[in-house]
């Protein structure tokens, strides 16, 4: 099962989500984010990010404005094969 939370606005370098307190201005949070594209992103950044999911300083951020988030805790598992097998999982 999956839900979305909508963003509006500005998001701030310091923001948090507010339910699971996951940082928000992330390259995985941002509309140009493109794992297909050189240093995973749509713009044309200098220096790659590494961890997609933690809070940069990126000036070319712009937020997504919905997010999907995963009920399933055993998708968030650490175990790749795990995390693998979970995306093809029928609900």
């Amino acid at each position: 099962m999956r839900r979305e939370a909508a963003v509006a606005g500005a998001v701030k370098l310091d923001e948090t989500c507010f339910r699971c307190r996951a940082d928000l201005h992330t390259c995985s949070n941002c509309v140009h984010f493109d794992t297909a594209r050189p240093n995973e992103c749509r713009k044309p950044v200098l220096v790659r990010v590494q961890n997609k999911s933690k809070r940069n300083e990126c000036e070319l951020y712009s937020p997504n404005t919905i997010q999907e988030f995963s009920q399933d805790r055993a998708a968030a598992s650490s175990d790749p094969r795990a995390a693998f097998d979970a995306l093809f999982k029928r609900r």
